[in-house]
């Protein structure tokens, strides 16, 4: 798995729940090559997207909670070519601007 360099830093000041939304787009230089995306929270896989390429681009949008301690906490989104497609590469559009992607945090205080 490649880091994107899509990253969201944020803090719980009590044990939360955090809503992780990915919306992103990626290509494969085959025609209908898979390309797998992981959203990771503090280096731990949470959920997995998969797209194929369909026209030019795959169009990626997905979404996991996941229960945290309080404190600081980190999420990621990575991808990867699918070993399901060999050959070819892929490449996903996305960086810390935003343009191409979004990943958001929603936060909700645990009981």
């Amino acid at each position: 798995m490649i880091s994107t360099g899509v990253i969201v830093n944020f803090d719980c000041l009590t044990a939360c729940t955090a809503e992780i939304t990915h919306r992103g787009l990626a290509t494969h230089t085959i025609s209908n090559g898979r390309i797998d995306i992981v959203v990771r929270v503090d280096g731990s896989d949470k959920f997995a997207e998969l797209g194929y390429r369909s026209g030019w681009f795959a169009n990626f949008s997905g979404f996991g909670y996941v229960n945290l301690a309080a404190g600081p906490h980190t999420a990621e989104v990575f991808f990867a070519c699918s070993k399901d497609t060999p050959g070819g590469t892929c490449t996903y559009y996305g960086d810390n601007s935003g343009i191409w992607d979004h990943l958001y945090v929603s936060i909700t205080a645990a009981p």
